[in-house]
């Protein structure tokens, strides 16, 4: 939300400020900041958008499940995708993921119906969702290549027009991340370098700095696998009982690239959004094969997880970070600077370009760029930010005399340190 609010003032992602993944779906939530001022009421937005993407990826899942199967499965479907662990804590916090899911889930529909049915319109409308999912976050790529794969496996088999068919994908999938870079360099005056560092070269430095796959596996084992183990049996049953034609084969292989890249790259629920989809679409099969007997138990089954994640949504609420954001406002106008680490201020200008984890990122951005970022403390004494986050310095940094002669901390909100004579001239007022 914080890179969303720096959208609806004017700023520009990679030129303006830092941020390492594609920008669409920040968009999006920029809006509810032309519709709310109020700090809470643009959370609510912000999650009600988030929700619309859901539904609009539940939709697309409906469909496709529909062209598989048929409507009763479909509904299983959107049954299973609301039992799994991440799906709706992923879509309440206010992630780009969700998005990216939606349209890659449009894309792949589109795709299975291009081949069941061979029109252009079809291949046209799955270049161009996959091309919007791209364009909201970069770890859908290998999903993209995959699709790819079985396009050119279809089309040989068919004895299709390849290099038109293939084309007519290819440019559908680039428009919308061309018209954005198109957008990004002739409008706003951004060069395609910055965008290349900030989207690609960062996060392959990034990358490596994640869990190990061992690590990583046994993680998702003891957090996700165990948590969702009825899901999982439907989807082996499936698995197991079932053969599988063109179409399930294409899917299938797409949801094991989604299940690595959530595994592998890293653990954070909203990284498992992608496979919970396209694995809904494998659990309801093998919950239709027992449904016939045990329909009644196994709806029961999948509503208990349902339940359980939609209570264990309370603890997330944000209404810490909103009462804070409220007392400290009382001490900042709208242009002045602010350094957080996390989204304690949403709505505040950054005191400097690697606005969020900036001892972290700053050495990566560094070696990627070649560009010369000053220190954090460099940076607080020469713009004297408002409000510090105690968690952006080190500790060696906290005891700065800087610091501790033009700062102080806030006895309400430990860890918030006001400029002095900014703290002095409210407690005058």
């Amino acid at each position: 939300m914080r890179t969303a609010w720096f959208i609806y003032k004017g700023m520009v992602p990679y030129k303006d400020f830092f941020q390492h993944h594609h920008p669409l779906s920040y968009y999006f939530y920029s809006l509810s900041f032309y519709l709310s001022k109020d700090h809470l009421w643009n959370m609510i937005i912000g999650r009600i958008i988030s929700f619309l993407f859901l539904a609009s990826a539940l939709v697309g899942l409906y469909r496709l499940v529909v062209l598989l199967k048929d409507r009763q499965v479909a509904l299983y479907a959107v049954f299973c995708v609301l039992s799994w662990k991440t799906s709706l804590l992923s879509v309440y916090q206010i992630r780009p993921d969700i998005l990216q899911v939606s349209c890659i889930v449009w894309g792949v529909y589109y795709l299975l119906l291009y081949f069941s049915n061979q029109r252009s319109i079809f291949l046209i409308m799955s270049g161009l969702f996959s091309g919007l999912s791209f364009l909201s976050l970069q770890k859908v790529i290998p999903i993209i290549c995959v699709m790819g794969l079985f396009l050119a496996i279809f089309l040989y088999k068919k004895r299709r027009d390849f290099l038109v068919s293939s084309i007519v994908w290819g440019v559908s999938l680039v428009v919308p991340l061309a018209l954005y870079v198109a957008y990004f360099v002739f409008l706003k005056h951004g060069t395609v370098l910055q965008y290349i560092v900030c989207n690609f070269k960062f996060n392959s430095l990034l990358a490596p700095s994640c869990k190990s796959v061992w690590a990583s596996l046994l993680y998702f084992f003891d957090n996700y696998f165990l948590a969702d183990r009825i899901l999982w049996f439907f989807v082996i049953l499936a698995l197991s009982a079932k053969k599988f034609d063109f179409n399930h084969i294409c899917l299938l292989f797409l949801s094991l690239i989604a299940l690595i890249i959530g595994c592998s790259i890293s653990c954070p629920p909203q990284y498992h959004l992608l496979y919970v989809f396209l694995f809904s679409v494998f659990a309801a099969l093998g919950f239709d094969f027992l449904a016939k007997e045990y329909k009644q138990v196994l709806l029961f089954l999948l509503c208990i997880p349902s339940l359980s994640h939609l209570l264990a949504l309370r603890p997330f609420s944000y209404s810490p970070q909103v009462n804070r954001t409220s007392y400290c406002s009382q001490f900042l106008d709208q242009q002045d600077l602010v350094i957080s680490n996390n989204n304690t201020y949403f709505f505040y200008y950054p005191a400097s370009y690697i606005w969020f984890y900036p001892h972290s990122f700053q050495g990566l951005y560094q070696s990627c760029s070649g560009a010369i970022e000053p220190q954090l403390l460099d940076i607080i004494k020469q713009k004297r930010p408002i409000i510090i986050d105690r968690y952006v310095l080190k500790d060696t940094e906290l005891q700065d005399v800087f610091i501790r002669d033009n700062y102080i901390e806030l006895k309400d909100f430990p860890g918030v340190f006001v400029l002095k004579e900014r703290w002095e001239k409210i407690r005058s007022l």
